[in-house]
């Protein structure tokens, strides 16, 4: 069996014997990322370890990426060491999936029902098209940034400055 591994540095809160906090996501965020057998590190874990590493260990910068959940961009690098495999498909990160989409410009808070809802409907196989209609602002991209990374394999966003009521959009799903 290859386990995911994944190192982070940063403060945790601690309730009731569980930790949590913004640091937890992070690394979880990262491990979800590896593949079998991949160890990755943040840049804050890079930044502790300096030059203190063994001549026959280094840490290979796989680059900024995009992680699902984070605001930020998270620099992830690889440990390469004798004895652990050192060559991987791309991690499982939002930069390897096929979209056009910005990185999501705020977070899409009181919608859990909605997210839900519009989730089972992007997995559920006879559904091959869901429209998203509202009126302009910045809902609908961070509508279509937050739902992206749980359902979908591919995504393109295609901008519309259409006149036609919405009403004329059959199987329409509109947020509230």
């Amino acid at each position: 069996m290859r386990v995911l591994m994944s190192l982070h540095a940063g403060t945790a809160n601690e309730r009731g014997g569980d930790f949590f906090g913004p640091s937890l996501n992070r690394v979880a965020r990262l491990v979800s990322a590896a593949k079998g057998g991949q160890v990755l590190l943040s840049v804050s874990v890079y930044g502790l370890l300096g030059d203190r590493l063994p001549k026959h260990i280094e840490l290979r910068d796989l680059g900024e990426r995009r992680l699902k959940d984070l605001f930020r961009l998270e620099r992830v690098f690889q440990l390469v060491a004798p004895g652990l495999p050192s060559n991987f498909p791309p991690l499982n990160t939002l930069d390897e999936r096929l979209n056009n989409l910005p990185v999501q410009p705020t977070p899409l808070l009181g919608r859990e029902e909605e997210v839900a809802e519009v989730g089972g409907l992007l997995r559920d196989v006879a559904v091959r098209l869901l429209t998203l209609t509202g009126p302009g602002g910045r809902a609908r991209p961070v509508w279509r940034c937050r739902l992206r990374p749980r359902s979908w394999t591919s995504s393109r966003v295609a901008s519309s400055s259409s006149r036609s009521p919405t009403s004329r959009i059959p199987h329409s799903w509109r947020p509230r």
